[in-house]
């Protein structure tokens, strides 16, 4: 009885044992098991040695970098340097400035480059009136101006209110004035009334109160 064993790696039949197919089908599958086991360590162990080869690669990487950081940032513009400038078609620059031949500093005196002396004319003080004046008569013309515009709008005002509301007053709510009360004296403070004398005159005589009733 034989039995189809599944392709694996690292597996060949030369190394099989010649009597594999008369072992039983346990001690095959047990044999294939240990084989397995043996592949994926040694599997296990490259990728290992590769991840310290890639970590011992970038280590170097990185210290080269910084160890050669001009000389790194020099070689990736270094084919930059052999680019020619092109000028936009847009960029206008100016001329350089050429000095003339004959150019010299100042002179210690410069009353000589004055033509003009920027001075008052005559006419112009000669003016009737000064415009000193003038400028004061205006500046009165245009209060005058501006006070009977401001006057005409409140009275524009007030005739529109009265249109809406027939004998709207503008005036502000009337309020009584007091009046400061004049000092008097204890004598004068409380006259004597008839009510309070007519007491008086019953206690003196009865008689002569009962009298003045004038019964009939």
């Amino acid at each position: 009885m034989s039995v189809l064993l599944p392709p694996t790696h690292g597996l060949t039949r030369a190394n099989t044992p010649a009597s594999s197919s008369l072992l039983p089908l346990h001690c095959q599958m047990s044999h294939l098991i240990k084989e397995c086991h043996l592949v994926a360590s040694e599997s296990l162990h490259q990728s290992q040695l590769l991840d310290q080869k890639q970590e011992e690669l970038s280590k170097r990487i990185v210290v080269s970098s910084d160890m050669s950081g001009s000389s790194r940032i020099a070689t990736q513009y270094a084919s930059a340097a052999n680019v020619p400038l092109i000028k936009a078609p847009t960029l206008w620059l100016p001329r350089p400035i050429t000095m003339p031949d004959d150019v010299h500093p100042l002179p210690d005196d410069i009353g000589a480059y004055f033509v003009y002396p920027f001075t008052l004319e005559p006419h112009i003080l000669a003016q009737t009136p000064p415009i000193h004046e003038r400028i004061k008569t205006q500046r009165i013309e245009n209060e005058k101006v501006l006070e009977e515009r401001i006057e005409r709008a409140k009275r524009e005002k007030v005739e529109e209110m009265n249109r809406i509301a027939p004998g709207w007053n503008p005036a502000s709510f009337l309020t009584p004035q007091h009046l400061q009360a004049s000092p008097v004296s204890p004598a004068e403070d409380k006259p004597t009334t008839v009510s309070e004398s007519k007491p008086q005159a019953e206690e003196e005589d009865p008689d002569a109160a009962f009298n003045s009733l004038k019964i009939t």
